[in-house]
């Protein structure tokens, strides 16, 4: 359930080396709302737009043209800049340039330090970002000796100590590998749904991107579409066309209707494809799996390789 617009970008546009020959616009004519409590994921293909419109959502980029706003707060006002920031709290792609402290502790605790809050406060604060992402055991631990995932889940707990009302993940799980993504995103799901945190998670996966109520598909620096993610992933082809690979459950999905299967579009996670076929085995009387034409394994194989 989402509340109020939180996020509002009016018509905005940015230029990198704005007069230069070199001059490069990131960002045409952006128009988009983000409600308090929704999870909104941005998703396009490098070049896109996208890193550089997350940086508009709390300042750290001002747009040429146009305004964006936060909680009421123009991000091209400096008396509100770093109000923006406390509410919109972003993660990076790479954890290992997030993290500044010996141990994972003192990491935790160096935001709500530099605020000059009360020592009961930040040991609180430290306590329960810690324990959102499921490392409160290993708080004394040296950053390096951790995984990818699990410094990225440090770094997004420093994100969770300043306690914004809204994180932006800014390709937050590129680097990881599959384990650690999905550790990220179980965590960022979990504030989501337990704690109504608003979410914008900027990615390439289609597959993470389904994990969002609403989804925002960049091409060449505009919004090109909006929509559920089954909605907007139910088009394969055009997806492609702006340079997004379509999941291989999706595609696997295609080449099942192909052959027969009534399947339903917009199949984009390996969840929805397993409850798809267990409610056409159903529908058949338990038959359906056993009379395909081709079994599910191998056409899956073909599907992550094209």
């Amino acid at each position: 359930m989402t509340g109020d617009v939180f996020i509002q970008v009016r018509q905005a546009s940015f230029v990198y080396h704005p007069g230069q020959p070199d001059a490069v616009e990131a960002l045409r004519g952006i128009d988009l709302e983000v409600r308090r409590g929704e999870f909104l994921a941005v998703v396009g293909a490098n070049g896109s737009g996208k890193s550089t419109l997350a940086r508009l959502l709390n300042g750290l980029l001002l747009p040429t043209r146009g305004e964006v706003r936060v909680a009421g707060l123009s991000t091209s006002d400096p008396a509100a800049r770093w109000e923006i920031r406390r509410l919109v709290g972003m993660v990076f792609q790479n954890p290992d340039n997030q993290l500044v402290a010996p141990t994972v502790e003192e990491d935790v605790a160096f935001g709500p330090e530099n605020l000059g809050l009360p020592r009961e406060e930040i040991a609180r604060r430290v306590r329960a970002a810690l324990e959102a992402v499921d490392l409160w055991d290993r708080r004394a631990d040296p950053p390096h000796r951790l995984s990818g995932g699990q410094k990225q889940r440090v770094a997004l707990a420093g994100m969770l100590a300043m306690e914004p009302a809204c994180l932006v993940l800014d390709e937050a799980t590129a680097m990881l590998d599959p384990a650690g993504r999905a550790d990220v995103l179980a965590a960022v799901t979990r504030l989501h749904r337990e704690r109504g945190m608003t979410v914008i998670l900027i990615t390439h996966f289609l597959e993470e991107a389904a994990r969002a109520g609403r989804v925002v598909v960049m091409d060449r620096g505009r919004v090109v579409a909006v929509g559920p993610p089954q909605e907007v992933f139910a088009r394969a082809g055009w997806l492609e066309a702006v340079g997004l690979v379509p999941p291989p459950m999706g595609r696997l999905a295609a080449r099942l209707r192909r052959r027969g299967w009534n399947l339903p579009e917009g199949i984009v996670t390996v969840e929805q494809m397993v409850a798809a076929l267990l409610g056409q085995d159903a529908a058949a009387g338990g038959g359906a799996l056993a009379e395909a034409p081709q079994s599910p394994a191998v056409d899956a194989a073909g599907a992550g390789g094209g």
